[in-house]
């Protein structure tokens, strides 16, 4: 499975399972791949859309069994961290 088909296959999964699981309803040009990686037999990505909210899609493709995977994870924080307070010490 080359990367563009796999992006219509995880869209079109994530746009499923939110409208049936979460009542939300997205298109395919509404979702963007954020992060996409490709690493001994599996696919991933994950996606966003503004309609998301505070869900964040990730879609594995597992090559060996021809099976796709879809975890909706649920953002709890965003906390800032300015370059000043960043603590670069090896903590033990």
């Amino acid at each position: 499975m080359g990367t563009y088909e796999f992006e219509k296959i995880a869209k079109n999964a994530v746009i499923k399972i939110m409208k049936e699981q979460y009542n939300i309803e997205l298109n395919i040009t509404e979702l963007e791949f954020v992060w996409f990686a490709h690493e001994l037999g599996y696919k991933k990505c994950t996606l966003w859309a503004k309609k998301l909210g505070h869900y964040y899609p990730e879609v594995t493709y597992n090559r060996d069994r021809d099976e796709l995977y879809v975890d909706i994870y649920l953002k709890q924080s965003n906390t800032h961290i300015g370059a000043k307070d960043f603590d670069r010490e090896a903590h033990i």
